[in-house]
């Protein structure tokens, strides 16, 4: 079976694209070509083939031209299932049906509130093209042979159409060695998308009051370049630019506290940030957010603690207590990654994966598994 894995907005290097869905696929023997536009690439991988394209900057004509790209894609290559990661690149699925191949929508994120996150969005616009667009990718994904859905909330969004299909997007545990882990690891580290809506100011701030280096990993929001040169120069944070999964394990390694400091947006009330699990997995206690999601994720774990994100104060004082008092740190980073072994890693949600595409291989009416929290 041969299948097309497209993402218009991510890179090819994604942790869930490349090194936990594609890679689960490869291993099980299925045929994969991953499509991409972030650098013109054609690499040959045994049997995954990665085709890059070159990034389009402008946000008001990408959709266009990436659109068109894979178009030409389907067209002369014709997969048996095209797997798309994007919501922008929803309007190939109906397109794709009509070809006779079979198609399975990935949602990452609950892209309507995604939308309210958009910095370059005016704020009284947010609102209807959140409606709007909310409702254009409903209608396009009823089309869909199937939906993979990465948090639960997103899955109750889409429970109604029937086909939907929760893949958590938790950490590959075979890649996250502890062995690497320091004896003389310190500072604090974030990794992930840095914006303002994802608390980048408050940890500067903690990281200036407590006077424990932050590192940072990941793409950075436009608006938000100035402030973490200046927070560089000042020397309370080091920004390590975007990593590789490998290289994230290493920046882990050399880390005592993970932070997650997101602010209360519609669109993280629910989400379930893999950074967190990725802290857990390296034997890192978290300082994050008080959702009420986390809190109970903190609660179950014994991993570390969950504050308001605004009270600086309060995170200042639990950075503080976790760098002096080792025992504690180190008490709740067993605790986090023996979490993760027993209820959150990807060696168990491949097993789902695999069953889905040897359902769609085998033509079986696959039923949608029931919502969870976890």
């Amino acid at each position: 079976m041969k299948i097309m894995v497209a993402t218009s907005a991510h890179p090819a290097e994604d942790p869930r694209i490349r090194y936990k869905e594609v890679s689960t696929l490869v291993d099980a023997g299925y045929n994969i070509e991953l499509l991409h536009f972030r650098g013109v690439s054609n690499d040959q991988l045994g049997n995954l083939t990665i085709t890059g394209f070159t990034e389009h900057r402008n946000r008001f004509t990408r959709f266009f031209r990436v659109f068109w790209v894979v178009v030409k894609e389907v067209f002369r290559k014709r997969p048996d299932v095209l797997h798309i990661h994007d919501p922008d690149l929803l309007p190939l699925i109906p397109l794709a049906r009509m070809l006779g191949i079979r198609t399975i929508y990935d949602a990452h994120e609950y892209f309507p509130c995604q939308i309210y996150t958009k910095q370059w969005i005016p704020k009284y616009l947010r609102k209807p093209l959140s409606v709007f667009f909310g409702e254009g990718e409903m209608l396009l994904a009823k089309c869909a042979t199937y939906l993979i859905v990465a948090t639960p909330k997103i899955q109750q969004r889409f429970h109604k159409l029937g086909r939907s299909y929760l893949v958590r997007n938790f950490p590959r545990l075979d890649l996250f060695d502890i062995a690497l882990i320091s004896e003389t690891r310190g500072d604090m580290a974030y990794v992930g998308g840095v914006s303002k809506a994802r608390g980048l100011i408050e940890m500067i701030e903690v990281a200036r009051r407590s006077k424990v280096k932050l590192h940072i990993a990941g793409r950075v929001d436009a608006a938000c370049f100035e402030v973490i040169q200046q927070a560089q120069v000042d020397g309370l944070i080091k920004y390590h630019g975007v990593l590789s999964g490998n290289e994230v394990v290493k920046l882990l390694s050399r880390c005592r506290i993970g932070l997650c400091l997101l602010q209360p947006e519609p669109n993280y009330l629910d989400a379930l940030p893999t950074k967190l699990f990725e802290y857990f997995a390296m034997k890192m206690p978290a300082v994050v957010s008080d959702f009420p999601l986390w809190k109970n994720i903190l609660k179950d774990s014994g991993a570390g603690f969950a504050l308001n994100p605004t009270d600086i104060d309060g995170v200042v004082e639990c950075v503080n207590r976790l760098i002096a008092d080792t025992e504690l740190a180190d008490k709740m980073g067993e605790q986090g990654r023996k979490y993760v072994e027993e209820n959150c890693s990807w060696e168990n949600e491949r097993l789902s994966l695999l069953t889905l595409y040897n359902a769609i291989e085998k033509q079986i009416d696959f039923p949608s598994i029931p919502p969870s929290l976890t």
